[in-house]
């Protein structure tokens, strides 16, 4: 059989669907250690979620998100990096992963991916913005999906 996904409003399902979707996310961040707790802090049964949640998931439509990669060159200096991400974070952007190499001739290169779901300006600004900062030497932008 061909498996088909259809989009509904979350409005006109079960709540058991919902409650799976909270179970997995109490286990994905840890707050519940085990099924037995998270489905009790939801108030679903145990049988339910395993029923359900390998197929409930939360849809998120393509273009809502979108991944960005930067490549910084940074001045070797102390905050440089941590204005960086608050800037970043100013602009709406969420921090995914940040990878900063170790400093060679008083830069300091940095890679950060980030969420632009709720980003306040266009890429371009964003580039800008940060190239303008002090201790930023380069600030190039290396995928964006």
């Amino acid at each position: 059989m061909d498996e088909k996904y259809y989009i509904i409003n979350k409005n006109v399902l079960p709540s058991v669907f919902e409650k799976v979707v909270y179970v997995k996310r109490l286990l994905y961040t840890g707050e519940c250690k085990t099924v037995n707790e998270a489905t009790r802090r939801a108030g679903i049964s145990r049988s339910a979620f395993y029923k359900y949640k390998d197929c409930v998931s939360v849809y998120v439509e393509k273009g809502e998100e979108t991944i960005l990669t930067m490549n910084f060159i940074l001045s070797d200096r102390k905050g440089v990096l941590s204005n960086l991400l608050t800037l970043l974070s100013n602009f709406g952007a969420s921090i995914l992963t940040i990878n900063q190499n170790i400093p060679f001739d008083d830069i300091a290169p940095a890679t950060v991916s980030l969420s632009t779901k709720e980003l306040t300006c266009s890429t371009d600004e964003l580039v800008a913005a940060v190239s303008e900062m002090d201790g930023v030497l380069k600030a190039d932008v290396i995928s964006k999906n």
